[in-house]
Parts: structure tokens; sequence; C-alpha cells
């Protein structure tokens, strides 16, 4: 606290007046607020708590492994970082269950929640529904996994048009059959695993992909090329035959045009025939072709597809993963199997995962460890840091559990390599995952990697504001994004300086002459700009399904309230299934007067 703890003010008969007090927060976490109020011998008094957050990125490296006997690896801890942010975490299992950890707590903590996101976010759940317990993850108060699951699916109906097609929001205008299929597919799942599904739902959903496949659907009014209808065919092709609807022609005539579909969409035909269990020579052919497909090295092997399919997310690893799934569903058994789940946990791999990657990264691995973990390990385990016991464990026979610890980075020495040491005894495979995660101090500067985002403020008559605001003043916020060639499925996330509250001006209290003035500049097709948005006290997002070489703008009203000195937090930017595509402002300082 700063300029004394004490005020004295007079006060006229029915007079209310506001009282400041200045404070400064010099780390993270909550701030315990208590104020009294004494006048004679009356008195009140008030206590809250205040949240003291710095929206900082942090950055994370992993290391992922397996063997057979001890193992030393050393860890490298930055020097210039927050010392009560991050830390440092070991996992170790005899089952490749303990590479899914982190995966899993990233799919589960993601930011951003279209359908596909909140559909992918509930699926390991739905998959691993017996064996979550071995995941030992931290759920928010008051929630479970099957409590997580029955939300979401109560909330999937919300989301389904006239037609029976599913949408992205709640507000889009129109339908995707990828994302229909997708939708089908998961409550399918959901239902197998025991979780109740409306059947009205699966019914109007299933009517619509039948419709699909018929050529029912106007596709004048959809952006996509022929390879992403061909893979959404594909996938509605298996889910209907999951639900019991088989369209036999249809099969047919996809096995026909097979060298035309992307693997991705060709390893959804291998499933649909499996399933239906009468042509077991389209299947070789199929697999046979798949296989022709593949890249392999000493340690690794993967499927990598010839096109981009930006509609329908596509990704190598998505796809490697739906292939090694379908193969040992199939019973095919590659010999291959170990190095494809050797490239998919690879750090670089799991690094830029999206929800679809993650997604079917967890139904591959579910299918692998079905198959191969049968063996029998038993050992016992000792971890050592800088010469420290950190972690010691037995693992029986027939585990999947995880045995693993964090440090925190305030028990860490900065700018040291820290020796770390794994040493076994006993029969079978040990994996281990290696994770750090930190936030670098000082100021983020601004980063281009295939996207630039802008951001500036003016007021309401256009002069431009630097970095000093007038409390109780209107502020525009221009956002700018500068990207030199197509990008898919792109979120901004535009977190709000402390002292600024977003102006919402669908609130009835709002001015109906601003809004009408920042709408001029909105009107675009369906699928360009940022047709989506999500406004928070502390933040705005935007969302975009696609988005045009050139310049992209987007403004909106924040209210001054708060006098002050703040961090102003970097702008970000990035193409949600391809995150290795993104962009941010610079970070800066504001001041409130």
């Amino acid at each position: 606290m700063k300029g004394g703890k004490e005020r004295k003010v007079l006060l006229r008969h029915g007079e209310s007046r506001e009282v400041r007090f200045s404070f400064e927060a010099d780390r993270i976490g909550e701030a315990k607020l208590s104020f009294k109020a004494i006048m004679g011998e009356y008195s009140d008094g008030i206590a809250l708590n205040l949240a003291v957050d710095l929206p900082r990125q942090t950055e994370a490296v992993a290391l992922f492994g397996d063997s057979l006997k001890d193992e030393e690896e050393e860890i490298l801890v930055p020097e210039d970082i927050y010392p009560d942010i991050g830390g440092v975490s070991v996992a170790i299992s005899s089952s490749l269950l303990s590479s899914l950890k982190s995966p899993f707590a990233s799919l589960l903590n993601y930011p951003y929640r279209c359908l596909e996101q909140r559909l992918s976010r509930i699926f390991p759940l739905i998959l691993f529904k017996n064996r979550l317990e071995n995941f030992d993850f931290s759920f928010p108060q008051g929630q479970n996994p099957d409590k997580i699951v029955e939300e979401t699916l109560k909330e999937v109906s919300l989301y389904q048009k006239p037609n029976g097609g599913f949408s992205f929001w709640q507000d889009s205008s129109y339908d995707s059959p990828y994302l229909t299929a997708y939708t089908l597919f998961i409550l399918k799942k959901a239902q197998e695993a025991g979780y109740r599904v409306p059947s009205t739902v699966m019914e109007r959903g299933s009517a619509y992909l039948q419709e699909f496949l018929h050529g029912k659907l106007k596709k004048e009014k959809y952006p996509y090329d022929s390879a992403s209808w061909r893979s959404s065919e594909a996938f509605s092709l298996y889910v209907l035959s999951l639900m019991g609807k088989p369209e036999p022609a249809y099969i047919e005539h996809l096995y026909k045009k097979r060298d035309e579909l992307p693997l991705f969409a060709r390893t959804f035909l291998l499933k649909t025939i499996h399933l239906e269990g009468n042509n077991q020579a389209m299947e070789e052919d199929i697999v046979r072709d798949l296989m022709n497909k593949i890249k392999i090295s000493p340690t690794n092997a993967y499927f990598e597809e010839k096109e981009d399919l930006p509609w329908v997310f596509h990704s190598n690893l998505r796809t490697t993963a739906m292939i090694l799934q379908a193969l040992i569903e199939i019973e095919e058994e590659p010999a291959s199997a170990a190095q494809i789940v050797r490239w998919l946990t690879k750090e670089e791999q799991t690094r830029w995962m999206s929800t679809q990657d993650n997604a079917y990264f967890f139904y591959a691995l579910d299918e692998y460890f079905r198959r191969y973990e049968a063996e029998e390990a038993e050992f016992r385990v000792e971890v050592k840091l800088a010469g420290k016991t950190i972690l010691e464990h037995f693992f029986p026979k027939r585990t999947e559990e995880i045995s693993q610890q964090r440090i925190e980075m305030a028990s860490l020495e900065k700018g040291e390599k820290l020796p770390l040491y794994i040493h076994k005894e006993g029969e079978g495979r040990m994996y281990y995952e290696l994770r750090m995660n930190y936030a670098p101090t000082g100021k983020l500067e601004p980063r281009d990697e295939g996207m630039v985002v802008f951001k500036s403020f003016q007021t309401l008559d256009g002069k431009g504001i630097e970095d000093s605001f007038q409390l109780g003043d209107l502020v525009i916020v221009n956002l700018k994004v500068v990207i030199p060639q197509v990008r898919h499925f792109v979120v901004l996330d535009d977190p709000l300086p402390a002292g600024f509250v977003p102006v919402n001006l669908s609130f009835e209290t709002e001015s109906t002459e601003l809004a009408r003035e920042l709408e001029k500049r909105r009107e675009q097709p369906w699928w360009q700009g940022f047709r989506h948005v999500e406004m928070y006290k502390e933040k705005i997002l935007l969302f975009a399904d696609y988005l045009a070489p050139g310049i992209h703008t987007y403004t909106y009203l924040v209210r001054v309230t708060t006098p002050g000195t703040y961090s102003l937090p970097a702008t970000r930017i990035e193409e949600m299934y391809t995150p290795e595509v993104f962009g941010r402002s610079g970070e800066g300082e504001i001041v409130v007067k």
C-alpha cells in the first residue's frame, strides 16, 4: 500500500464520496483487501479478495522417452524468468499412458469453445472413462469427468440447425457436413460408454448426413474444395454405418474413387468396409494403398497427406493417428506400430497439437493400449534431480499407473544445468516424460509466425491515444491483422489492461448509434472475417472461419474505469488447427489519470 492507510473525509447529510487508496502489486496471486469506516459510535467494514494477474504467455519444453535401463538427462533452467511461475515435472510409467497426461491437460484446459473444441475436450473422458484415475489430473472444483461430459452433451442440441446439421457456434448462420459427422461420431461413442444422448438429436443429424450423401445439400453455398467434400463424405459414410444406417451403393462409389481421396478419408472408407464386413478384397486394397504411403526412419514412422485441407482441419499428425487406429482395429497389426507411436508422442509433435489432433491422438493410443500393452512389466524406479531424490516408486505387473512429481520453479537454481538421473531395477519397459514450463521476464516483443497483429487506441472523434487515458472516457480499440496467405479457423485473443472494461453494445443502455458506426465495416460473406465474438470483463475473443490474404480490422469500445498504471498485455492471434502459425503484438504500459 502506498500513501498511507487512513483517509479522513467530511460528508454532508445524504452525501456519498469516492475515497481512493493507492496500491502496488509486487507479485502474482490473490490480494486480500479490507476496509473499515468509522463515524462516531458507528462503524462498518468490508473485506474482499482481488486477483492480481499478469497475462503472461508461458513457454514449455518437454522430453518423452522410454528405456529398459537407467537414464540420464539434463535440465537447463533459464535465468531471466519469473520465480513464482512454472516448474519441472517428471512422470514415470510402465505403460505408454505416461505420455498422455500433458496432451490430456492441454485438451481439457483449452481456452476456446466452439462445438468441435467442446466435443474434442470430452472425447478422452469418454474413451478412458474407467481409467481416468491413472492420469491423476485435478478437475475444477465441483466438477468430475462424468459431469463435464454430461453437461456438454446436454448443450449439443443448441448447435443443431433446423435442417439437422451442426454449426461451430450457436449464432453461426450455416451448418457444416464434416462437423455434423464428427458430432454424431462423438455422440455415438458417448452412447456406447453409457451416457445418455437424445435420440431426436441423433435422428435429425443422421437424416442430414443421408441428405448430404444423396446430393440434397446446396454445395455452392460453401467454399470447400473437392478433397474437403470427399473427406466429409467418407466420414459421413462411416458414421451412418456406426448408427446402423449403411449406404452400400455409396461405399462402392467411394471405393472406385479411392485414389482421389485424401489418406484421412481413405481410412474412414476402410473402417466402413470393415464395419460392414462384406468385402475383404476391398479392405486389402486400401490397406496396401495406405502402407505404400508410409514414411519410415530407423526410429519413427508417419503418414503425410499430399494436399492441405484446412476446412476439415487437416494435419499429418491427425492422419497418422487415424491410420494407426484403423489398422489396429481391423487387426492388421502393422509392423511399424511402435515407430508410429514414437512419432506421435515426440515433443515437437505434441507441442503444436490442435484439438482435432489431440482427439485422434487419444483415439489411436487408446486402441494401441488395448492391443499392445499386455506384456508384463515389474520394476522399481528412483529419480534424482541435482543429487536429491524427488521420486521413488514400485510398478507391479499390469498397471497403467503414473508416478509423478513436480518441483516448483521457486525452488530451482536459475541459469543452472541440473542433472536428472533415473535409476531402474526390474523387468519391462519404462516410459518417462520430463516437462518444464516457465515465464520469461521482460516485455514480450512482437512475433510474426505467419500472421501479424497490431493494436491501437483512439477517442470517439478519431484522435489517436498513445499510453495516457482519462478516467471515465470511452475509447475505441482498433485491432489490425495482416496475413500474407489464406488462413482458416483463426482466433484473436485480446486481453484488456486492468482499469478498462469492454462496452457491450447489445445492451439497451448503450448507444445504438455507436453500434451502427462500428458495424459499418463488418459486412462480409458468412465464412469471411471475424464472425463470432466473445466478450469477457478481462478480454475479447474474435473467431474467423476464413481470412483472405491482406489486412483485416476489428474495432470495439472500452470504458476507462480505474486510475492507475497498468501493464498492457500482448494481443495474440493463431490458426487454431495449425497453432504453430501465430502472431502477437508487443507488451506495453498505460496510465489512467
